[in-house]
């Protein structure tokens, strides 16, 4: 019902106001269907200006979840990387949280990956955030050397400027692949 259906080739979504990190803390989540597993597959990413702020997507080449941020002094945090291929065909909420002291790297609800940490600054100079590719430099187009074209459906796309909880994670993902078994409604009283 309305995702961005992306082809592996050269559609994506360019957002240029989205909320910039704070105090060195954020949150990225999204509903992803992934058809195959490019290089460098991009969820979430504006990693021009090299480094760049974030990549949510694919590792280069592993078929594996990963994110990777950079702090202020331009030294890049992680990769963190789910141990696992990821799933193509299906549905799945991927999310990354910046906290302050570590990077998390969440699949489904649950973490998934070793954090890693970080001096709780975070690089936020960049003017765009590309969703399904990697926008180039001056943001007026996709990264002409690697774009990291998404091939699949992408969905509910979200970017917080601070740094969501483990338990709002879960409660997302709970909520929104199952909410006729999240909660139950009692009779009327």
């Amino acid at each position: 019902g309305g995702a961005a259906s992306l082809n592996g080739g050269n559609a994506w979504i360019s957002v240029s106001n989205f909320p910039k990190a704070s105090g060195g803390k954020t949150t990225g989540s999204a509903w992803v269907k992934a058809n195959s597993a490019p290089v460098w597959a991009s969820i979430l990413k504006n990693w021009a200006l090299g480094p760049g702020e974030l990549h949510l997507g694919l590792d280069n080449g592993s078929g594996r979840l990963s994110i990777y941020t950079t702090q202020s002094n331009r030294g890049i945090i992680g990769p963190v990387i789910d141990g696992s291929s990821f799933s193509l065909g299906v549905w799945q909420y991927v999310t990354f949280v910046a906290d302050g002291a570590a990077v998390h790297l969440y699949l489904n609800g649950a973490e998934v990956g070793t954090p890693a940490a970080y001096n709780g600054t975070l690089m936020t100079t960049l003017p765009c955030l590309g969703i399904g590719a990697k926008p180039n430099d001056t943001c007026t187009g996709a990264d002409p050397g690697f774009p990291g074209f998404w091939n699949g459906l992408i969905d509910e796309a979200r970017i917080f400027n601070t740094n969501l909880s483990a338990g709002r994670i879960a409660t997302d993902y709970n909520n929104q692949s199952s909410p006729g078994t999240f909660y139950t409604v009692g009779a009327q009283e």
